[in-house]
């Protein structure tokens, strides 16, 4: 076998030893349309790539896109976290986390009000 080369070893040749990995898409939970467009779309500069609703009247899920970024919005009530706080995970500097705080806020983040137990969310 050594040298020789038919359909099965040229296949086998041409596998990737690791396949290949791109970045991870956050879903982020919305329970305002308009302030999440004002927010992402007017003060952050994203792009809207696609949207989706299941039937009219049903919870948003949309795709932003912002250079490299891309980001899911999910007005659905089981998608994304229950309680995130700005810059907690993905902040990268101390410049990125006050520039969060610093953005305009309307008072549209709530906290679930679920009676969910522990451990079911």
């Amino acid at each position: 076998m050594l040298g020789h080369h038919d359909r099965y070893t040229d296949t086998a040749l041409d596998v990737p030893s690791k396949p290949r990995m791109r970045g991870a898409v956050p879903i982020l939970r919305i329970h305002d349309e308009e302030a999440a467009r004002e927010f992402y779309v007017d003060h952050l500069g994203c792009s809207i790539e696609w949207e989706h609703r299941f039937a009219p009247g049903t919870p948003l899920y949309a795709r932003l896109r912002r250079d490299e970024l891309v980001i899911d919005l999910s007005g659905h009530e089981s998608d994304g976290t229950r309680d995130p706080s700005c810059g907690s995970r993905s902040a990268t500097s101390t410049d990125s986390m006050r520039n969060c705080r610093e953005a305009p806020t309307r008072g549209h983040h709530r906290k679930s009000t679920s009676k969910r137990p522990a451990g079911r969310r």
